[in-house]
């Protein structure tokens, strides 16, 4: 199953009524991938980007085990999956999820 990312994540922030998101893939502290959607400041055309910096504590950690759990609770993947599984433009070098 290959995904639009653009459209996923502008619908997911558009379902919650959030003003922008920002998508990262990394390994081994690299970051492979970025993705964002929306904007920084209300009311202005400013798009996010990998140096975004939102006010959310350390809980980005929790926040992706939390929807990994539940997206795997709802059998849209497995834990052992690859990232290629999920993304379009990955290899089986980026391992699992």
């Amino acid at each position: 199953m290959e995904l639009d990312i653009h459209a996923e994540l502008t619908r997911f922030a558009a379902e919650r009524e959030l003003p922008s998101i920002v998508l990262g893939v990394s390994r081994n502290g690299a970051l492979l991938a970025t993705h964002a959607v929306g904007t920084r400041v209300l009311g202005r055309d400013l798009v996010p980007d990998a140096d975004s910096v939102y006010r959310i504590a350390s809980m980005t950690k929790s926040f992706t085990a939390a929807g990994i759990l539940l997206l795997r609770d709802q059998g849209e993947l497995e834990l052992e999956d690859t990232v290629a599984v999920h993304l379009s433009g990955f290899d089986d070098s980026v391992t699992t999820v």
